[in-house]
């Protein structure tokens, strides 16, 4: 009898063992289990994008928020996903003693706002593997210098004085995003223009010419000539490209952009000289079309090109 009952005791002791075995083993396999998900997964918050690897090989994908799944275990053979932020990015850039179409010299700041394409992240890493400060190193701090250097030395100074100079900002805006839709990696979301000061021989000439026309305010007279400077390149601008609209049709070409641009010269300038290149000699245009000429009764238009940069400060990057 005392057998019969040890050995029952003894089946129960090894069930026993058997069930805590059982149990460990289960805790062990959800324990590697949780671990292993955990090292599977990457988790993409709002505001940034994800771009996956899987042995080294870059995913034509771009990650929105949520959950990736990886190669557990596999970062060291390129099986991973990287983090990139998409929020908007502010930078400024400093130009001193830039000379205008009329010679001349200012000095000024420009703030500009750039927002991520939230669909081409994929694309940009491939390209740049430094991600966007990368690519603001090798493409947009050259990109935004030259077109602002450029139209600063196309744009008469009083374009630059008081209100009117969201005539420049609009164009330098524009051109830039224009610019970098063709990669369609980030776009121009606004551009401010700040600081601007103009060289002390021009401030006291004008200071003397307002002095030497009695009754007029410093003030009321830069705001007479800035607006005298803006209608007259409006004016040239229309003229320009009502022309070139003409001249296009008849032969079967296209000039047409947003009308809200037509009213901005700058803008005008540089369609029109696109307009040139792309039609690549389908049109014989008169070399009033194609050179600078002051005092003329045609509307003149210039190729939108970088300006030779020997005698101006090279701009700083904030």
């Amino acid at each position: 009898m005392e057998n019969e009952v040890s050995s029952v005791e003894n089946r129960k002791g090894r069930a026993w063992k058997r069930l805590g075995f059982t149990v460990i083993g289960l805790i062990v396999v959800g324990m590697l289990a949780t671990f292993t998900i955990e090292k599977a997964k990457t988790v993409i918050e709002p505001a940034k994008r994800g771009v996956k690897t899987v042995f080294g090989e870059i995913v034509p994908k771009t990650y929105t928020p949520g959950l990736v799944w990886n190669y557990p275990f596999m970062e060291n053979w390129g099986c991973r996903t990287l983090i990139f932020d998409i929020s908007s990015q502010n930078y400024a850039y400093s130009y001193e003693n830039v000379r205008t179409k009329d010679l001349q010299k200012i000095t000024f700041d420009c703030a500009i706002n750039i927002e991520p394409v939230d669909t081409t992240v994929h694309q940009l890493i491939d390209k740049f593997p430094g991600g966007y400060p990368e690519y603001k190193e090798k493409v947009l701090d050259n990109l935004v210098n030259s077109i602002v250097i450029a139209l600063a030395g196309q744009t008469d100074v009083w374009l630059f004085v008081g209100k009117q100079n969201d005539i420049v900002q609009e164009a330098i805006e524009y051109i830039v995003d224009d610019n970098l839709t063709k990669q369609n990696f980030v776009r121009v979301s606004s551009v401010r223009l700040l600081g601007f000061k103009a060289s002390d021989e021009f401030e006291k000439m004008v200071d003397e010419t307002a002095q030497a026309k009695q009754g007029i305010i410093l003030e009321t007279y830069k705001a007479d000539r800035s607006e005298q400077a803006t209608r007259r390149a409006i004016e040239e601008a229309k003229q320009a490209y009502e022309f070139m609209a003409n001249e296009a049709k008849k032969r079967g070409l296209e000039l047409e952009f947003t009308a809200k641009y037509v009213q901005n010269p700058l803008i005008v300038q540089y369609e029109i000289a696109k307009a040139i290149n792309r039609w690549n000699g389908d049109l014989t245009l008169p070399g009033t079309l194609t050179s600078m000429q002051r005092g003329g009764a045609s509307p003149t238009v210039f190729p939108f090109l970088p300006l030779n940069l020997s005698g101006n400060t090279p701009p700083k990057t904030k």
